[in-house]
């Protein structure tokens, strides 16, 4: 018997397991869900201990358009459940404790369901074989893997096989020959995506050299989180699509706040510009944060209570159901909630000087503009180095959509500074330094192309 931690089920804090529901009959409720509605079929992909699923996936060539179709399925909760039941109303009530909200939403050994567990495994969660009511989000690729068009509506769905994402490959046999052209896919959306945002974020800084464009370097993807990869990307189109339709409806749902964040990778001899470059790495996130569409989710509407509360208006919607005013107070009340929540830890110059002053400490006497193109210097880089060796300062960005990194040079003696943002540090590096040389009027032509 394995007593490996990981393979135990995580506990629940609050899984009301002993609410007795005696005012709806669920497996009739799933009976009259299903009645009528178009059947789709896919799998899903979860970890091997996983008791409860709450999407489903299939994807396959659109060869006519020359692009793809991905159809993704989330548990249509609202379905079984009635609004104006008693389980609908304490579960309402429960989640009025502004702690158990915030709690949801972090990650960690401990979960707070929605519903009574007995509940979700045998009416919702999108077991395998089983037959399940779902929001059907069916979307189009163009041949490069960006949006071209999509459509939602309520289906019921059958799961043709659970897949374990640690082993996806050898599992099912109707999509083992199609699972590296599947990875191929979340591989190149998520390039798209961070690429997209690296871009926008450099952009941001003001500069104008469109003239000097660097290859892009492929981002490296560990196999063993391939099928993890996968399933992120799904269902971060999937949100995406659901926070489009939200506008497109102009539905009041619950917001999220944009993630930002900035993590000190490397800092320079001096903390002055070291300050100049968190300052300007927070106006970066800032403003492409702004940019951005709200953050909105729906793909886990039976563990994250907010995510239910959005389902239930966007099948309001479907159905051609006029918008509820309680539902509409409850998502501005839970925006208020992340938004309060994340107000709290606001920019603070004198906290990330603090951590710069730690991380000088542990790097010692190395020279990280040195040390950093030691093994892996681009063109720019080394002969930047070989003139003059600037000062390095170096951020990992969180920013919507992924990670991106900032590479601030500083020439000290005469003041001459450069930035630059990429989807990797090398990118970076090799931006920043092909603007300082190009600043220092000692830019080869072989570095420009257009």
């Amino acid at each position: 018997m394995s007593h490996n931690p990981k393979s135990r089920p995580k506990p629940d804090i609050d899984p009301d397991n002993d609410f007795v529901i005696t005012d709806f009959d669920p497996a009739e409720n799933l009976a009259k869900a299903l009645a009528g509605r178009p059947l789709t079929e896919g799998v899903t992909i979860d970890s091997r201990r996983a008791q409860i699923i709450d999407d489903g996936f299939w994807r396959h060539r659109n060869r006519a358009e020359g692009g793809w179709s991905i159809q993704t399925s989330i548990a249509d909760v609202p379905a079984i459940m009635p609004d104006d039941s008693a389980l609908a109303q304490h579960v309402t009530a429960k989640f009025q404790d502004e702690s158990l909200v915030l709690l949801q939403k972090k990650k960690g050994e401990t979960q707070i369901r929605n519903f009574p567990f007995a509940l979700l495994n045998d009416h919702i969660s999108l077991h395998q074989g089983a037959v399940r009511p779902v929001l059907s989000f069916d979307v189009e690729l163009g041949h490069d893997f960006r949006l071209t068009s999509y459509t939602i509506a309520r289906k019921a769905f059958r799961n043709l096989h659970k897949c374990d994402h640690d082993d996806l490959a050898t599992q099912y046999k109707p999509i083992r020959d199609q699972v590296k052209s599947w990875y191929k896919m979340s591989n190149t959306m998520a390039e798209n995506r961070v690429f997209d945002v690296a871009s926008a974020c450099d952009s941001a800084l003001g500069y104008a050299d469109s003239d000097c464009s660097l290859p892009r370097l492929r981002l490296a993807f560990n196999h063993a989180n391939q099928s993890e990869c996968l399933v992120q990307e799904m269902m971060r189109l999937t949100n995406a699509v659901a926070g489009d339709f939200v506008a497109a409806h102009n539905l009041t749902v619950p917001v999220m706040p944009q993630n930002r964040k900035i993590i000190i990778e490397y800092v320079s001899p001096n903390p002055a510009f070291d300050a100049e470059c968190d300052v300007l790495a927070e106006a970066v996130i800032a403003r492409y944060s702004n940019s951005c569409q709200p953050k909105i989710r729906v793909t886990s509407p039976m563990r994250l209570y907010s995510d239910y509360v959005t389902m239930k208006i966007m099948a309001r919607e479907l159905d051609g159901l006029a918008e509820s005013a309680g539902l509409r107070d409850e998502a501005l009340r839970l925006s208020a909630i992340f938004q309060k929540a994340a107000a709290e830890k606001p920019f603070s110059p004198k906290h990330m000087a603090d951590l710069c002053i730690r991380k000088r400490a542990q790097q010692g006497g190395e020279h990280p503009f040195s040390f950093l193109t030691r093994h892996d210097g681009d063109a720019a880089s080394l002969r930047l180095d070989s003139i003059k060796r600037p000062n390095v300062a170096v951020r990992t960005l969180h920013v919507p959509g992924g990670e991106v990194f900032l590479v601030g040079l500083l020439f000290p003696q005469d003041g001459k500074k450069s930035w630059a943002i990429a989807h990797n540090y090398e990118t970076a590096r090799e931006q920043a330094a092909t603007r300082m040389l190009r600043l220092m009027s000692q830019i080869p032509q072989s570095l420009c192309h257009r």
